[in-house]
């Protein structure tokens, strides 16, 4: 058989020793016996030579033609099918074995091999020496790799004369590979041999059974790759569309797989792992949405539960049977009818909420059924105030009924009452059609109008009916004052009375004169009471304001006296003081508004056309103020504000 040049085993650091020739051996072994030593080294040949892309069948063919069938001492010993000198993990066997010296000379030695735990470590070494070859050339055996060669018989050709220098040992190799058919060992992957374009509909079996699910192709087939099982799926309903017969490497017929889509994914899967119901598939028709309620009726019949889509349709999953929910009221959402694949209308499938889940199942399954309307729930009495928060949300407001109920009725929004303070006299909150339950409403009152609205909108709820007290008449006036802090202005009560209406802030009535006819406070329901509010009159228009927004109040009411009508030149003189500038009447009289300062117009000529005295509310006589024309406007300033020119 092969020789090594001690040459080269001496470089190649593995030793490998000559075996002598083994046709004694080949011939004592029947075919039976040499059928079982190739498949019982098959596994790890393979397995071997699969990690370096090399052929098995060379690999199997050295092996047969190095240990002699096994029936080397080597073999038989070792684990050592390859003649492989030195140790292996520590572990070797001491064998003589004969050696050739540089001019061809057989000599004997005693050498020690490497004792192998079983065959496929000695099959691993072999195959990882063909492919990595030695430490100065890595690609010394390239011709054995299987991008090199073509075939386990030409890659025979690549061990020489690098793995031997016998030309003979390549053709003795050939001649085992093609003597024992060992090419099908090359073949460790399952090929397609048939494949169909189908339309059918199958349901994935329940059970023990669990299929890998492959992408790109059936299982060990080229390009297959596994994405997953099929536990998750038992008895989901789906569309196969190609079947396919797998022949494995060993030419035998394998599994049928069924091309079809899981979860989302294209998928190939055992046909055996599949219950075909039929040919092409179910489609929906006549669906129809409303909601009803019913009863399941289990007592003569079962049916059965299913998620996503009724039976037989793609995408339908078995969840259960009616057996269980007996005399069990459901909600409808739903009903739609099958259509089979030859055309003919099947059965008609409601959709139900049962618990906490919906389901298909088949209306014959269902008694009683009957439209569902909504109803009012957790209705309360209650004699409340609150103010309308319309400035951070916007809601509807419902005549008759809360949204939601079948007669209710939108008459406007929030927006129309925004901070105005109303009664409650209820709480209700709509359980729907649909079976659930909606926001609570309340039915309000305010300015003689009464609707329901989303109590969310209302804050400052206070329990009981608000009052006013501590009540005061008055005669005063006032200034308003905006440049500390703004507050609402109210119609026809304080805030927090169920009558009051916001009627915008005070800073549109800023710095001007106002008089005040009342004080009062509103009592609410449960006894507290809110901040003082005065009731004013300015520019013929009645507010309530708080208190707080007014400044400079004085008893009684001023007024002017000796009134003149003159034409006289003057310039503002605001050197040595600083007067104001009021607009619609003097400081402290009614109306009066500041608008400037008279620093602003230091210097300037002005036309006087009217002077007129301040009468204050205690009788006495106040500052004489000059009426001037500042920027095409009438105002009032202080006399003494002005150089008078003539």
């Amino acid at each position: 058989m092969a020789r090594k040049t001690v040459q080269l085993l001496i470089l190649f650091g593995l030793f490998i020793g000559i075996i002598g020739q083994q046709q004694s051996v080949f011939a004592s072994l029947d075919a039976n016996e040499q059928k079982a030593f190739i498949n019982k080294l098959k596994g790890s040949v393979q397995k071997a030579t699969e990690e370096q892309r090399l052929y098995a069948s060379l690999q199997m063919a050295q092996a047969i033609v190095e240990s002699g069938w096994g029936e080397s001492a080597l073999a038989k010993e070792a684990n050592n099918y390859f003649g492989v000198k030195g140790s292996y993990n520590g572990q070797s066997v001491t064998m003589p074995t004969a050696e050739f010296d540089e001019y061809g000379n057989q000599y004997e030695i005693t050498a020690s091999f490497r004792k192998y735990p079983s065959a496929y470590q000695s099959m691993k070494d072999n195959a990882a020496l063909l492919r990595q070859g030695v430490s100065w050339n890595h690609a010394i055996y390239s011709g054995t790799w299987r991008e090199k060669a073509k075939s386990g018989t030409q890659a025979a050709n690549g061990l020489i004369p690098n793995y031997a220098t016998d030309p003979d040992y390549a053709t003795t190799l050939k001649s085992v590979i093609n003597t024992h058919d060992l090419t099908t060992l090359d073949q460790t992957k399952s090929v397609i041999k048939t494949q169909q374009n189908v339309v059918k509909t199958a349901i994935l079996k329940t059970g023990t059974r669990v299929d890998g699910m492959y992408s790109g192709a059936p299982y060990n087939v080229s390009g297959s790759k596994n994405v997953g099982n099929t536990s998750a799926y038992q008895g989901l309903t789906v569309k196969i569309t190609k079947i396919a017969q797998v022949k494995k490497p060993d030419g035998t017929n394998g599994a049928q797989y069924a091309y079809t889509t899981i979860g989302g994914k294209n998928v190939w899967v055992d046909l055996a792992g599949f219950k075909v119901i039929q040919d092409g598939v179910t489609t929906l028709v006549n669906a129809k949405s409303g909601y009803q309620t019913a009863t399941i009726s289990s007592t003569t019949r079962t049916d059965g539960l299913y998620l996503t889509a009724p039976y037989s349709v793609v995408g339908a999953k078995n969840a259960g049977n009616t057996k269980l929910y007996n005399g069990q009221q459901v909600l409808i959402s739903k009903t739609v009818q099958t259509k089979k694949p030859n055309g003919k209308l099947a059965s008609t499938y409601a959709y139900i909420k049962l618990g906490t889940k919906n389901y298909y199942v088949d209306v014959l399954a269902l008694t009683g059924i009957k439209t569902s309307v909504a109803t009012l729930i957790n209705q309360q009495t209650v004699n409340q105030t609150a103010i309308i928060n319309a400035t951070t949300r916007k809601d509807g407001l419902y005549s008759n009924n809360p949204y939601g109920m079948s007669n209710a009725k939108r008459i406007g929004t929030s927006t129309a009452y925004a901070g105005q303070t109303l009664t409650v006299s209820r709480y209700a909150q709509v359980y729907q059609a649909n079976w659930t339950t909606g926001v609570k409403f309340a039915y309000v009152t305010i300015s003689g109008k009464s609707f329901w609205i989303d109590a969310r909108a209302l804050t400052k709820v206070k329990n009981g009916t608000a009052t006013l007290t501590n009540v005061q008449n008055v005669k005063q006036t006032a200034v308003v004052n905006a440049s500390q802090a703004i507050y609402d202005l109210y119609r026809n009560n304080p805030s927090g009375m169920p009558t009051a209406v916001k009627q915008g802030t005070t800073q549109a009535l800023d710095q001007q004169t106002v008089t005040i006819s009342q004080y009062a406070q509103v009592m609410q329901g449960d006894g507290t009471t809110g901040p003082v509010f005065a009731h004013i009159s300015v520019n013929g228009q009645t507010y309530w304001v708080d208190k707080r927004a007014l400044r400079s109040i004085e008893n009684g009411i001023a007024s002017l006296t000796s009134v003149k009508v003159v034409n006289k030149q003057a310039v503002i003189n605001a050197t040595k003081r600083r007067d104001g500038i009021y607009s619609g009447a003097p400081y402290q009289v009614v109306n009066a508004k500041r608008v400037a300062t008279s620093s602003s117009y230091q210097g300037k000529k002005v036309t006087v056309t009217m002077t007129a005295i301040v009468k204050k509310p205690n009788g006495q006589i106040g500052a004489q103020f000059a009426l001037i024309t500042l920027n095409n406007q009438a105002v009032w300033i202080d006399i003494k504000g002005l150089t008078i020119l003539n």
